[in-house]
C-alpha cells in the first residue's frame, strides 16, 4: 500500500507470477514491470494516463513510473517485476531509450512468459538470466523523450504523505504546503492515484497499523489505530472496513 515499494528495489529481486488478480495501489520502484494480459483484460495507470488493455497486449512500467491496476473477473495475468542489479546490460542495450508502456505483444511471448511463471523457480542465475532476457527481447523501447513521466511535484506530495501520515493531514493543508489550490490537487492526484488523498493517507494508516498489529499482537486494536495515526475510532473502523470489508475484530 506505500507508495514506494521498497521490498521491489532489493538486490537481486525478481517478482514473477500468473496470477487472476494484481495489486491495485498506486506506487512506483527503481525496478521496472511488465504486465501481460493472457486472458480477458485490465486497466493500467502510469503516470496519470489510462491504458485499456486486453489479452495479447502488454504494459511496461520503466523505473519510478507512478502505476497502479484495476483488474477484472476472469482474467489471467503475468506479472514481473525485476531490479536494477539483472539489468545491466540491458540497460547498455537500451542506450537511453525506455521500454513502451503499451504495446501488442507476440503470442510466442506471451506463452513463453506463461510457461516461464508456472515453471520452478530457478535457482541458476545464469538460467534466471537467460530466460529474462530472452523476455526483454521481446518488448519495444522507445527513445527517452517519448515516454510519459510523473510531474515531479506528485513525487515530492507522495513522499510527503510518506513521511507524515501519522500527522493529521487534509487536503486544504496539503495544498497549502505546497503552494495549489484545492481542487487542482484533489484533481491531480485522483488522477496519479485513481483515489482521494485522504483514502490513500488512510491505506498507508492501515499498513502501519498492520505492521504494530504484528509486532504487539496483545495490544489494544484502537490504541495501535492511534499511533498509526488515525484521528478517532469510527474513522479507523470505516477506513478498516473499505479497505477489507469488514470490522477489525478489538482485543479486549
Amino acid at each position: 500500500m506505500s507508495f514506494y515499494e521498497i521490498p521491489a528495489d532489493k538486490r537481486d529481486h525478481l517478482y514473477l507470477k500468473c496470477a487472476k488478480t494484481l495489486g491495485e495501489g498506486a506506487h512506483f520502484h527503481e525496478s521496472i514491470e511488465v504486465m501481460i494480459v493472457i486472458e480477458g483484460s485490465a486497466s493500467a495507470f502510469i503516470n496519470g494516463v489510462k491504458y485499456e488493455v486486453r489479452a495479447g497486449e502488454a504494459v511496461a512500467v520503466n523505473s519510478f513510473d507512478i502505476h497502479y491496476y484495476k483488474t477484472n473477473a476472469g482474467s489471467l495475468y503475468v506479472a514481473l517485476v525485476v531490479s536494477s542489479t539483472y539489468l545491466r546490460e540491458f540497460y547498455d542495450f537500451a542506450k537511453g531509450r525506455t521500454l513502451v508502456n503499451h504495446f501488442i505483444i507476440s503470442p510466442e511471448a506471451a506463452e513463453f512468459a506463461r510457461a516461464w511463471a508456472a515453471s520452478p523457480k530457478d535457482t541458476n542465475r545464469l538460467l534466471l538470466l537467460s530466460k529474462l532476457y530472452r523476455l526483454l527481447s521481446y518488448l519495444p523501447l522507445t527513445p527517452a523523450e517519448n515516454a510519459s513521466r510523473p510531474k515531479p511535484i506528485i513525487t515530492e506530495i507522495f513522499g510527503y504523505l510518506h513521511k507524515s501520515f501519522k500527522e493529521q493531514l487534509s487536503v486544504e493543508s496539503v495544498a497549502e504546503k505546497f503552494g495549489y489550490s484545492r481542487g487542482y490537487l484533489s484533481t491531480l492526484f485522483s488522477a496519479y492515484t485513481g483515489e482521494s488523498l485522504g483514502s490513500y493517507v488512510n491505506r498507508l494508516r492501515l499498513k502501519e497499523f498492520a505492521k504494530l498489529q504484528k509486532a504487539y499482537p496483545e495490544s489494544n486494536v484502537l490504541d495501535l489505530a492511534l499511533d498509526a495515526g488515525f484521528e478517532s475510532a469510527s474513522t479507523f473502523y470505516r477506513a478498516y472496513k473499505k479497505q477489507f470489508g469488514k470490522t477489525p475484530q478489538q482485543k479486549i
